[in-house]
């Protein structure tokens, strides 16, 4: 994933994992993302220090990996609930 700053017009990487379901918090100050993969989590880039933090870990917890964030920057989620189709 990456970031183009348009006053530059340079794009600078902010995560190598393969990711998805993109979501601007309230405030414009984070991105938070999904990572698709092995170890898939919900993460967040601070937009100021570029840094990535780990939001929540996806192991066994019953949700998909589509999220968005909230007003207060929780996470809203669809939760697991069965496989079969009606």
């Amino acid at each position: 994933m990456a970031l183009y700053d348009s006053k530059t017009h340079k794009q600078s990487e902010i995560s190598g994992a393969t990711n998805g379901y993109l979501g601007w918090s309230g405030d414009g100050e984070s991105l938070f993302y999904a990572a698709i993969g092995g170890d898939a989590s919900w993460c967040k880039v601070l937009m100021r220090d570029r840094k990535t933090k780990r939001v929540a870990a996806l192991k066994n917890i019953g949700v998909t990996l589509w999220f968005a964030p909230a007003p207060n920057n929780s996470p809203i989620a669809a939760r697991n609930a069965g496989t079969d189709e009606i």
